[in-house]
């Protein structure tokens, strides 16, 4: 594969962002329906604030870039927000 492609993991909370940070990859992202799991949800079915506590978890743990996408709870509209360190 030419060039360097970005990989984007999503890690779960704090801990595995520090691992993947460690590991050597250079950004990472979240994904709404990976963090509704482990609340025991379906995607779509996080509040906005569990969402930015989320999003703000993962950002504070490491120094690299970040990525979020949420899936909105009112119904098919997607929001989405992109924070960088």
């Amino acid at each position: 594969m030419p060039g360097r492609p970005l990989l984007l993991l999503n890690p779960w909370d704090a801990g595995s962002a520090r691992l993947l940070a460690a590991a050597g990859f250079e950004a990472l992202a979240t994904t709404s329906s990976g963090f509704a799991a482990t609340l025991g949800r379906l995607d779509g079915h996080v509040t906005r604030d569990e969402a930015i506590a989320h999003a703000a978890t993962i950002v504070d743990a490491t120094e690299l870039t970040s990525s979020t996408y949420r899936a909105s709870s009112l119904g098919a509209r997607r929001s989405g927000w992109r924070g960088a360190r």
